[in-house]
C-alpha cells in the first residue's frame, strides 16, 4: 500500500497546478496497479481459501491497514502532536487538545497544506482498499476452486466453511451440503469482511477531516471570502470523491462543512454590518466619483442576472472564475495597514486573506472615475457609503452564487443589510443624526437629494440581486425572495418621506413669504416689478430648483416641484384674498408682480404652473380709503351743538415690514 500511496502523492505533486486534478492517480496508473495487485494476491488468496485461513488473514489485514493509515496521516501533523497508538486513541481528549493546539498554531498556508495532503493520503488509501476488495472478489470468482471443484473430493475449504457455517447458522445449515453453496457462502463472508474494512476506513477519513476543521473553526470563520471559498472547495471535492468511492453519503463531514460555512457567513455579516453603520454615521453626504472598478461590479451583477438560464458558462459572480470581484476595487478604498493579513496558498493562484480587524473603509472622490453609477438605463449620483454598499452586496452575491448551500442564508443577510442601510440613512438624514455623528452644521436640500439618490440606487439594484439569488436557490426556496420585494417597498416609502421633507421645508418658507407679502404696502409701491418680497420668493424657489436639478432625475424633480407649486398656489391664493388694497395703482402693482412670479416659475420647466393668481387679483375689491373729516369751525353753531362732530376715526396703524429673510434654500431650518 505504501508504494501505491507514495506513487500517488508524487503524481499529485507533479500535477499540483492542474485545476482538474482530483487527488488520485490517472486511470492508466490505477489499471496497471490493479493488474499487478491481482497477480500478486492471486496465489495468496487461493492458498488461504484452500486452507481456511482467509478470515484470519483479512482481520490481520484490517489491523495492519488501520495502523499504516494512522501512521501515514499523523506523519503529516505538526511536530507538537503526540502520535496516537491507533485510531481508537486518536479520539481521546488529551490527543484532541494536543491536535487542536497544534493546528491553531499554524498559519493558514500551513493548515491548507496539511488538509490537502491528508485528503490526498486518505483518498489514495481508500482507493487502494477498494482495489484490494475488487481484486480478492475477482480472484475468488475466477478460481478453479469455484468452477471445477470435484463435489465428491474432500476439501479443506469445504470442511472449514461447513464448520464455520454450522457454528454460525445452526444445525439447519448442515443441510446445505452443496459445494457451490458452500463456496458462495464463503465468498459472501469474505466480501462482507472486506466491506466492513472499507467502511471503517471511510469513517476514519471523514472523522479525521472533520476534527481538523473543527479545531480551526474560529480562524476559518474569520477568513476572507477568497480564503474560505478555497477551503470550502477543497473539502467539497474531497466529499464528492469520498462519496463516489464509498457509494454512500458523508453526512458527518457535510454537516461540519455546512456549519463552518454558516459561521463564516455570520462573522462576515457582523463585520460588514458594523462597517456600513460606521460609514453612514460619518458620511458627509457629498457626491463621490464612481471609480471604474465599482461600475464594473454593478455591470457583473446585471450581466449575471441577464445571462440565459440554459447557458453553461460560469456566472460572472462565481468565485470559480478565480477572483473576488471586490478585491479589484482598491482605488476608492482606504485600509489601515493592520486591517488584513494576506497570504498566498501554494494550491491556489489567488490571494487568501484573513481579516483580523474590521475594514475601516472610506470612499473618496478620485480623479479617475465617472460622475454617476449606471444600472441598466438608469444613472445615479452616489456618496461614499453607497459605493461600499454596492461592494458589499457583490461580495454577498459571490458567496451565495459560489456556495449554493448558503444562498438562503445570504438572502436573509442581504435583506438585513438593505434594511439597516435604509433605517440608518433615515436616522442621519431625516432625523438629522448626521449633525451629531458627522459634524454637519445642518441638513440641506442637497443632503436630502443625495440620500434620495442612494435609496433609488438600491431600489434599482434589488431586482438584479433577486434574480441572481433565484438562480442559485432551489425552486422550493424561491418563496423566500419576497423579502427583497418588501425591502424595496421600504426604500420607496423612505424616498417619498425625503421628497415630502423638501416640500415641508418650502412650506415653512412659504408662510414667511406670505406674511411678507401681506405686510407690503402695495398702494405705495412705485416702479417696475418685482417688489422686494416677490423677488425674494422667486430667488429662493429658483435656487432650490438649481440644487435639486443637479442631483435628482427629471421625473423625480417634476414630482417634488409639483408638490411645492401646489402648496405655494394654495398659500398665495389665501393670502391675496386677505390683502387690503385701496387704489388701482396698488392692484396693478400686485398684478404685475404676480405675472412676474408666474413667468419666472414657468421658465424653470419643473412642473406646470397653472395658477389662477391673476383671476384672484382681478377679484380683489378695493377698500375705500379713510377720508378725514373737514376741520370744524369753532364758531359754527352746528359744530358747537353736536359734540360727536369733533370725533374722528382712529388713524390707520403703520405697517412694520419684517426684515428680509436670509434663508438659503439649500439649508433645512434649524427648527
Amino acid at each position: 500500500m505504501r508504494e501505491f500511496v507514495d506513487d500517488g502523492l508524487t503524481s499529485a505533486q507533479n500535477r499540483l497546478l492542474d485545476r482538474d486534478h482530483d487527488g488520485l492517480p490517472n486511470r492508466s496508473q490505477v489499471d496497471i496497479y490493479q493488474a499487478n495487485l491481482a497477480m500478486q494476491l492471486s496465489p495468496f488468496v487461493c492458498g488461504l481459501a484452500r486452507t481456511g485461513g482467509i478470515d484470519s488473514a483479512l482481520k490481520a489485514y484490517r489491523e495492519g491497514l488501520m495502523a499504516e493509515a494512522t501512521s501515514l496521516i499523523e506523519g503529516l501533523y505538526p511536530s507538537g502532536f503526540p502520535r496516537s497508538q491507533g485510531h481508537a486513541t486518536f479520539n481521546d481528549a488529551s490527543q484532541q487538545r494536543a491536535l487542536g493546539a497544534a493546528v491553531r498554531g499554524q498559519t493558514f498556508d500551513q493548515f491548507c497544506t496539511l488538509l490537502r495532503q491528508q485528503e490526498e493520503v486518505l483518498l489514495l488509501v481508500i482507493n487502494h482498499v477498494s482495489m484490494v476488495r475488487r481484486a480478492i472478489i475477482q480472484i475468488l470468482d475466477e478460481s478453479e476452486l469455484a468452477d471445477n471443484m470435484d463435489e465428491a473430493a474432500p476439501s479443506p475449504i469445504k470442511d472449514a466453511s461447513l464448520a464455520d457455517l454450522s457454528r454460525s447458522a445452526g444445525p439447519g445449515t448442515l443441510a446445505l451440503n452443496s459445494t457451490e453453496r458452500v463456496v458462495d457462502a464463503a465468498k459472501t463472508e469474505v466480501q462482507r469482511s472486506l466491506n466492513d474494512t472499507f467502511d471503517a476506513l471511510m469513517d476514519v477519513a471523514h472523522i479525521r477531516c472533520a476534527k481538523l476543521l473543527n479545531h480551526r473553526s474560529e480562524q476559518n470563520a474569520r477568513l476572507s471570502l477568497a480564503g474560505f471559498y478555497a477551503l470550502y472547495t477543497w473539502i467539497w471535492q474531497f466529499i464528492a470523491q469520498y462519496e463516489r468511492l464509498g457509494g454512500k453519503m458523508c453526512f458527518g463531514l457535510r454537516g461540519t462543512l455546512t456549519a463552518q460555512a454558516k459561521a463564516f457567513l455570520g462573522n462576515f455579516h457582523a463585520e460588514k454590518s458594523r462597517q456600513i453603520q460606521i460609514l453612514i454615521e460619518n458620511e458627509q453626504w457629498v457626491q463621490a466619483e464612481v471609480p471604474i472598478d465599482f461600475q464594473n461590479l454593478v455591470d457583473c451583477v446585471v450581466e449575471a442576472a441577464q445571462m440565459p438560464v440554459s447557458s453553461d458558462a460560469l456566472s460572472p459572480l462565481s468565485l470559480a472564475n478565480g477572483k473576488v470581484l471586490s478585491q479589484s476595487t482598491s482605488g476608492p478604498v482606504s485600509r489601515p495597514p493592520t486591517a488584513s493579513l494576506v497570504s498566498q496558498s501554494p494550491s491556489a493562484d489567488h490571494g487568501l486573506m484573513i481579516r483580523t480587524e474590521s475594514d475601516a473603509v472610506s470612499v473618496r472622490s478620485l480623479d479617475m472615475g465617472i460622475g454617476r453609477m449606471h444600472i441598466g438605463d438608469a444613472s445615479f449620483h452616489v456618496v461614499g457609503c453607497s459605493l461600499v454598499l454596492v461592494k458589499t452586496v457583490v461580495e454577498y452575491l459571490q458567496c451565495g452564487v459560489s456556495v449554493a448551500a448558503l444562498a438562503p442564508d445570504v438572502l436573509q443577510r442581504l435583506v438585513e443589510i438593505f434594511k439597516m442601510f435604509n433605517s440608518r440613512t433615515c436616522q442621519v438624514v431625516l432625523g438629522a443624526g448626521a449633525m451629531r455623528s458627522a459634524g454637519l452644521k445642518n441638513i440641506s436640500a442637497k443632503h436630502l437629494a443625495l440620500a434620495s439618490e442612494s435609496l433609488a440606487l438600491c431600489m434599482e439594484l434589488i431586482p438584479y440581486v433577486r434574480e441572481c439569488l433565484r438562480r442559485a436557490m432551489a425552486p422550493s426556496q424561491e418563496g423566500l425572495l419576497v423579502q427583497l420585494d418588501r425591502a424595496a417597498q421600504d426604500f420607496t416609502s423612505h424616498q417619498h418621506e425625503l421628497h415630502a421633507k423638501l416640500v415641508a421645508i418650502m412650506t415653512e418658507r412659504a408662510d414667511h413669504h406670505a406674511r411678507t407679502l401681506c405686510a407690503t404696502d402695495w398702494d405705495a409701491l412705485d416702479g417696475a416689478p418685482p417688489a422686494p418680497a416677490m423677488d425674494a420668493l422667486v430667488k429662493e424657489v429658483r435656487k432650490l430648483h438649481k440644487v435639486l436639478k443637479r442631483y435628482l432625475p427629471a421625473p423625480v424633480l417634476r414630482s417634488v416641484f409639483a408638490g411645492i407649486f401646489a402648496m405655494y398656489e394654495t398659500k398665495l391664493t389665501q393670502q391675496y384674498r386677505q390683502l387690503h388694497i385701496s387704489t388701482g395703482k396698488g392692484k396693478r402693482q400686485l398684478m404685475l408682480n404676480s405675472q412676474y412670479l408666474l413667468r419666472r416659475l414657468r421658465a424653470l420647466d419643473a412642473s406646470p404652473v397653472d395658477w389662477e393668481l391673476e383671476v384672484v387679483v382681478n377679484n380683489i375689491d378695493l377698500v375705500r380709503p379713510h377720508q378725514p373729516a373737514p376741520a370744524a369751525d369753532p364758531t359754527s353753531p352746528s359744530t358747537a351743538s353736536d359734540p360727536t362732530s369733533a370725533a374722528s376715526e382712529p388713524p390707520t396703524p403703520s405697517v412694520t415690514h419684517s426684515p428680509a429673510s436670509d434663508f438659503d434654500p439649500l439649508m433645512t431650518p434649524s427648527s
